[in-house]
C-alpha cells in the first residue's frame, strides 16, 4: 500500500524533531560527509514524525450537527413489556370476537418515514401550513379486501396534523384536501363519516387522492 505523503504543514515540526534527536545523540550534522546517508536519516525521521503526528479521533471529524439528543418519550424495556402485556387482555377479547388471532405489530422501513415526512412538509408548505405531527388511527382491513393477504387483520394509518392556535390543539388535515377558501377540510370527519359536505351529503369520491398513509407489513399471529 502506498504511504501517504507528509503534509507540508508538519514539516517544520519534523525538522525540529530531527535536529533535537541528532543533538541528543551528540551528532553534528556537518560531520556527515556522506550526504546520501544523511538524506536517508532525514527520511526515516520524517516518516517517524508522520506516524507520531497526532490525528483527531474519527468522532471528532463528525460535525456537531449530526449529534442528536435522545427523545424524551422513549421508554425502558420494562415499560415496553408492561404495555405489551396490558394489551394482551384486549387481544384476547378481540380473538374471542373474531374467532381467530389478529396482527401483533406492523412494520414500515425507515426510508418510508423519511420520505413520508418530507413529502408532507413540502405539500403543506405549498398551501401555507406547517405539519405539526402525525396522527395514527387504529383500523382494520375489510374481510372482503380482495387480493390483500392481511384482510380482516388490524392495521394502522397515518394522517398529518397542523396546530390550530385558535382551538389550541392539533387538527387532522390533508394538504391535498382544502376548501375553496384554502381552509383544511375535516379529514377526521371524512374518515369517520361524520363530515357533511356543502350539499348535505356524506359522500366523497372513493378515488380522491389524499396524503393518508397505510400499507405497513402486518405481522400475523404467532410471528416473531
Amino acid at each position: 500500500m502506498q504511504r501517504p505523503q507528509v503534509p507540508l504543514q508538519i514539516l517544520p515540526k519534523c525538522v525540529n524533531l530531527i535536529v533535537n534527536k541528532l543533538s541528543n545523540q551528540n551528532t553534528e550534522i556537518m560531520k556527515f560527509k556522506d550526504f546520501k546517508y544523511l538524506a536517508l536519516i532525514i527520511v526515516i525521521f520524517v516518516l517517524g514524525c508522520e506516524e507520531n503526528e497526532e490525528t483527531p479521533a474519527e468522532s471528532n471529524d463528525i460535525e456537531a450537527s449530526t449529534f442528536v439528543t435522545k427523545p424524551a418519550n422513549t421508554i425502558t424495556i420494562g415499560r415496553a413489556k408492561d404495555l405489551y402485556n396490558a394489551y394482551q387482555q384486549r387481544a384476547a377479547a378481540l380473538t374471542t370476537l373474531k374467532g381467530e388471532g389478529d396482527a401483533t405489530y406492523g412494520w414500515h422501513s425507515i426510508d418510508f418515514y423519511k420520505d413520508y415526512i418530507a413529502y408532507l412538509e413540502v405539500e403543506a408548505e405549498k398551501v401555507g401550513f406547517k405539519i405539526s405531527g402525525i396522527r395514527m388511527y387504529y383500523v382494520a382491513y375489510p374481510k372482503d379486501d380482495a387480493g390483500n393477504l392481511a384482510q380482516g387483520y388490524q392495521t394502522y394509518m397515518y394522517v398529518p396534523t397542523y396546530f390550530n392556535e385558535k382551538l389550541g390543539k392539533h387538527i387532522a388535515f390533508d394538504p391535498l384536501l382544502l376548501d375553496e377558501d384554502g381552509k383544511p377540510l375535516d379529514v377526521h370527519g371524512m374518515i369517520t363519516g361524520e363530515y357533511k359536505y356543502s350539499d348535505g351529503s356524506r359522500v366523497m369520491d372513493a378515488e380522491s387522492s389524499s396524503s393518508i398513509a397505510n400499507f405497513g407489513e402486518m405481522c400475523k399471529p404467532h410471528c416473531d
